[in-house]
């Protein structure tokens, strides 16, 4: 339908001519015309290597017919959603740019449409990053991060910086730390009109809210009769091109080999994390800090009860509960529930590549029967009300007796009945693990309205009384500034007090604010200690880290044998980033025998874990037959994948391998 949709375009000189479409080899196919021309993003490169970097009069030349030819399709209901430079060609003839591949359009219905699609980190919008609603807005975004590549190659030295990639600006906005994208108005002060700067910069809002939301009020801008533009951005993108990982000291093997080389640290969220996902943008993958971060995987989660027919609740989490659904790591607060046994609550920690939890149900103590009853032996685990009725000699269960109702809305009402002013007065009393319950409570809004302030003030109390997981929350609301000012020092500080009291977690944290200096001075044997003990307490992101430092000799004497064996440790700890360090290291023989089979099999499995950088390697083996049989096709629906999820590295070799 889409398709039909592409081709029925009437024609318009800046879109590219969809001729037809076929179904052929168990897939379709896009007809499209041959356009004669140079890609926008060569033009520029070679403009600023020759130090003639566009002026407005060559913007608006390419911004002017893009943004009609964008409203035409819109106003067909159709939306592009991977404009960049590449997809924007300056056709010999004329000299006129023509927007061309369709293979990721969608028609109207994409408005309400959340398939995943390629798209180019730099050039995507925030919604289809995170899995929101799309619209006309959503190519503005992408248009917007074009003109800002215009804008930003006009400044010595020619060598422009690429939009940054949404997630970094996300996460920027919940640390309340300043946008790492500049604002078009200061990049092109003096030599472009104001108003030009002001609609790119509007175009560039993080929240498609604020964002400018009608290709034809961009046209309208752009030829002078559209009145004032809307206010700058003040949210952003990564740079086309950007590989998944980086490793600056093998850039040239990535070049040589085509393989994601990149080793690095594996940042853990925890607690105040999903609170603050919660609270701001719950949609967006959350960062901890800047730098190289890996963002959180997500991973299967179930919960096994017994008895099996019992109900379980998901109190915190995004969605309801089902069996295997995908969660990213954190800890999740689980109800589970039956007639006949008590109610159990639990806090279930997700950090592995697959969570399975069993719960064990107590069943409740039979009632006394009554004179001339006697009680059955056999009663059932469960009773219909609606279909059975009671037998003699069979006891209901009395209702006062269940301590926690089955019903999770239920049990958050009776909870928030409870009287405030005892439960308090039970942590102020001394009871300190009360108190973290109590934070816990008020972070994520389990029967009490979500109060991030007073979650932190318990935190304190609990940290204060000897809780180490308090300590680590309250470190965590420190960094994220959620409740408190953001404090890098009494993060750190928090983040030290866990670490003594035997969470891993904080250690591991700690670990990388000593390795980036942030909060306290930069020290990396600092850290490659504080990684040691995260590791030895069974923090998987602290073996991986550990390794990292030996690796690279950073802190620490390098040692690739010693780096091979911690990756081993983080990837059966769980750690996708672990297996893929790993693999890595069988593929180049750093440390250990070069084994391709084995560095294959490591990046599958790293894969499947989500790591996009070991699926864009395992396609190398496989187009390759390095490790593995060569099966092409296995190939490009591994460099598919990691394509769609980010990996501009796995872009490129769709569009450039010899098939």
């Amino acid at each position: 339908e889409e398709a039909k949709a592409l081709i029925d375009f009437q024609q318009h000189p800046s879109i590219v001519d969809c001729r037809d479409f076929f179904r052929a080899n168990g897939t379709a196919y896009l007809v499209m015309e041959y356009v004669e021309g140079l890609p926008l993003s060569e033009l520029l490169r070679q403009r600023e290597a020759a130090g003639q970097p566009f002026t407005e009069s060559d913007l608006l030349g390419i911004a002017i017919p893009l943004a009609e030819g964008l409203a035409h399709i819109h106003r067909a209901g159709v939306i592009h959603r991977d404009i960049k430079p590449a997809n924007i060609l300056v056709r010999s003839a004329d000299q006129q740019p023509v927007l061309i591949d369709f293979g990721a359009a969608k028609q109207a219905v994409a408005e309400h449409s959340r398939s995943l699609a390629p798209y180019t980190e730099g050039y995507a919008a925030l919604e289809q990053v995170a899995d929101g609603q799309l619209g006309q807005w959503t190519d503005l975004y992408g248009f917007g991060a074009v003109l800002w590549r215009m804008v930003a190659g006009g400044n010595r030295p020619w060598d422009p910086p690429n939009p940054m990639k949404v997630e970094s600006r996300a996460n920027a906005g919940l640390r309340e730390a300043e946008d790492p994208l500049p604002a078009a108005k200061e990049l092109g002060a003096g030599r472009f009109a104001d108003r030009l700067l002001e609609l790119i910069d509007g175009c560039l809002q993080l929240k498609d809210t604020e964002r400018i939301r009608e290709s034809d009020r961009v046209v309208q801008v752009l030829q002078g009769s559209g009145g004032e533009s809307q206010q700058p951005a003040t949210d952003g993108q990564q740079a086309e091109g950007g590989h998944d990982v980086d490793r600056p000291d093998a850039v040239s093997e990535e070049a040589r080999t085509g393989r994601s080389s990149g080793r690095r640290l594996w940042k853990v969220v925890g607690l105040a994390a999903v609170i603050a996902m919660a609270v701001a943008l719950a949609t967006v993958a959350l960062v901890p800090r800047n730098g190289t971060v890996e963002p959180p995987d997500r991973w299967s989660f179930s919960i096994e009860p017994e008895p099996s027919a019992a109900t379980v609740a998901l109190l915190n989490g995004p969605e309801a509960y089902r069996p295997g659904m995908l969660l990213p790591q954190g800890q999740y607060e689980i109800e589970v529930s039956a007639p006949r046994f008590v109610t159990r609550r639990e806090r279930v920690t997700h950090s592995g590549l697959e969570t399975r939890h069993q719960v064990q149900l107590e069943r409740l103590p039979e009632a006394e029967p009554e004179l001339g009853e006697t009680p059955s032996d056999a009663a059932p685990e469960a009773v219909d009300s609606a279909a059975a009725e009671p037998t003699k000699g069979t006891n209901d269960v009395p209702t006062a007796s269940v301590p926690i109702a089955a019903d999770p809305v239920a049990a958050r009402d009776q909870e928030s009945a409870n009287s405030e002013s005892e439960s308090q007065g039970t942590c102020s009393g001394g009871d300190f693990q009360h108190c973290f319950e109590l934070g816990q409570r008020y972070g994520f809004g389990l029967g009490v309205q979500i109060d991030l302030v007073r979650a932190a003030e318990f935190y304190e109390l609990a940290c204060q009384g000897g809780i180490a997981e308090g300590c680590l929350n309250l470190g965590l609301s420190y960094g994220l500034g959620k409740g408190v000012g953001r404090d890098q020092a009494r993060e750190a500080e928090s983040y030290g007090r866990a670490c003594e009291g035997g969470v891993a977690e904080g250690c591991s944290i700690l670990g990388l604010m000593y390795n980036e200096g942030e909060g306290v001075p930069l020290d990396r044997a600092r850290a490659a200690e504080l990684f040691g003990q995260a590791c030895d307490g069974g923090d998987a992101a602290g073996c991986n880290n550990l390794g990292l430092l030996y690796d690279h000799g950073h802190g620490v004497r390098q040692d690739h044998v010693h780096a091979a064996e911690l990756f081993h440790r983080a990837c059966e700890g769980g750690s996708a980033t672990g297996c893929f360090n790993l693999g890595y290291s069988y593929d180049e023989g750093e440390g250990v025998r070069q084994d391709r089979a084995r560095a294959t099999e490591l990046y599958r499995r790293a894969c499947d874990g989500d790591n996009m950088s070991a699926c864009h390697n395992l396609g190398i083996s496989y187009y390759h037959g390095q490790g593995v049989g060569q099966d092409r096709s296995v190939a490009a629906s591994l460099f598919r994948k990691a394509c769609a999820n980010g990996n501009q590295g796995a872009c490129e070799k769709l569009e450039t391998l010899d098939w």
